[in-house]
């Protein structure tokens, strides 16, 4: 995708990761990897969402630590595989991604009142500092998460 500026074409600019890639599946590297104060806080988020969802086993994908890998297949045919929840250290903030949404939408988009000092998309949640996010409200959030499927999430 190509942004217009003063007339020329620029390309856009993707997203920058705060951190180095991992190896995958290496969650202890990935967190090691990363500086300071952002290793201590994904540190904190990665125990919180371990001890709440024990079920959703952590693995390294991309510049992502995952929870809870499923299988997906859409009705257009696209399938492929994802995690129900994800932390990534972004160089503005921690992204967390909740892929579960249910017949009222999607669950992150519609706890954002309750979760604090974050910006909240459909399934993003971006948070600056993480003493912002009400842990109370994001334990709630991942354990509504953990009761249903993932979108487009296949039997196994």
């Amino acid at each position: 995708m190509a942004a217009k500026t003063a007339g020329k074409k620029t390309a856009a600019k993707p997203t920058k990761s705060a951190e180095p890639a991992a190896p995958s599946g290496d969650v202890e590297t990935f967190l090691t990897a990363l500086p300071e104060p952002r290793r201590s806080e994904l540190r904190r988020l990665h125990a919180l969402i371990v001890a709440t969802v024990p079920q959703f086993t952590p693995h390294v994908v991309g510049s992502m630590i995952g929870y809870g890998p499923y299988q997906y297949r859409y009705e257009s045919g696209r399938e492929g595989r994802s995690s129900r929840v994800a932390l990534a250290s972004r160089a503005q903030a921690i992204s967390i991604y909740v892929a579960a949404a249910d017949a009222q939408g999607w669950l992150a988009e519609r706890a954002a009142p309750a979760l604090g000092k974050v910006k909240v998309g459909k399934s993003c949640i971006g948070v600056k500092k993480l003493d912002d996010l009400s842990t109370e409200a994001f334990v709630d959030l991942l354990r509504r998460a953990a009761a249903i499927r993932g979108p487009g999430e296949v039997e196994s």
